[in-house]
């Protein structure tokens, strides 16, 4: 991994309802080569500082910005990295992102925009500030930023957030039509508020819940057998959770089990 580190930073007690980490990805010095990232979908939305040199343009045409919001993905990303690598991140939870950014998230779904254009002269400022700031600074800056742009963009309407909520506890295992029922509304106008909140229908939603908390186990439950595994994350069995992991990951859940030990001893970070 070449000195490639990844890190995640907790949110303070009152941003933590919405946003869940502050991330950063460094290398020590600058890459030799190429190196291949693997961003999976999480249900999340993404704002990124970009403060090294830009990845390359393979499956990334934003990736010449500075600054930019990542919309919630349904495919997986490969990004390839090289020379000076310094990202600074923020991971707004599921929905937790509305509240920031005055736009239908729906219209980034598996896309990106510059910062600048829902940020403004904010987005500027900060691409000013954070390239001379220490790490710790960096993370400070960003906060700061969060605080000023809270309350800017759409109030989470209270269905989405109960939504999520069951979604996260039960790990995706939660039907559509539950959903609807346990916030009272329809299927149909569910999804509508989704789709301009999160920026993905509660049922896709729910899919990549159970994608996430399977690669959450992946790296603890090392023995476990797949059909077990498989049934414990909500899948019918284990060649419907095998098809799943790759339509969302690009790998089967063993290849990037092995992918995942390898970069870890290889001196990178699980998560990156």
């Amino acid at each position: 991994m070449q000195g490639i580190r990844y890190a995640e930073h907790a949110p303070p007690p009152d941003l933590a309802d919405r946003v869940e980490c502050i991330w950063t990805v460094r290398s020590a010095a600058p890459v030799a080569g190429v190196h291949l990232s693997r961003v999976l979908p999480d249900g999340c939305t993404d704002v990124v500082f970009n403060l090294g040199d830009p990845p390359l343009r393979e499956g990334m045409p934003h990736h010449r910005l500075r600054s930019y919001v990542v919309g919630a993905m349904r495919r997986p990303l490969e990004v390839r990295m090289r020379g000076a690598v310094e990202l600074v991140g923020v991971r707004f939870r599921p929905g937790g992102s509305a509240a920031f950014l005055p736009l239908p998230l729906a219209e980034i779904t598996d896309a990106a925009v510059a910062l600048s254009e829902v940020w403004g002269s904010l987005a500027d400022e900060l691409e000013s500030r954070l390239p001379g700031a220490s790490h710790a600074e960096r993370v400070r800056i960003v906060e700061a930023a969060l605080r000023e742009r809270r309350g800017r963009g759409r109030p989470l309407h209270a269905a989405v957030a109960r939504a999520c909520a069951l979604i996260a506890r039960s790990g995706g295992c939660v039907a559509v039509e539950a959903l609807a029922a346990e916030t009272g509304t329809s299927r149909r106008h569910l999804e509508r508020l989704f789709l301009e909140q999160v920026g993905l229908t509660p049922k896709t939603a729910a899919r990549v819940a159970r994608f996430r908390r399977l690669c959450g186990l992946l790296p603890q439950r090392p023995g476990a057998g797949w059909s077990r595994l498989a049934l414990e994350c909500g899948y019918h069995d284990q060649a419907h959770m095998t098809r799943e992991f790759r339509a969302l990951s690009g790998l089967t859940p063993g290849a990037y089990h092995r992918e995942r030990v390898a970069s870890v001893q290889d001196g990178g970070a699980a998560g990156e």
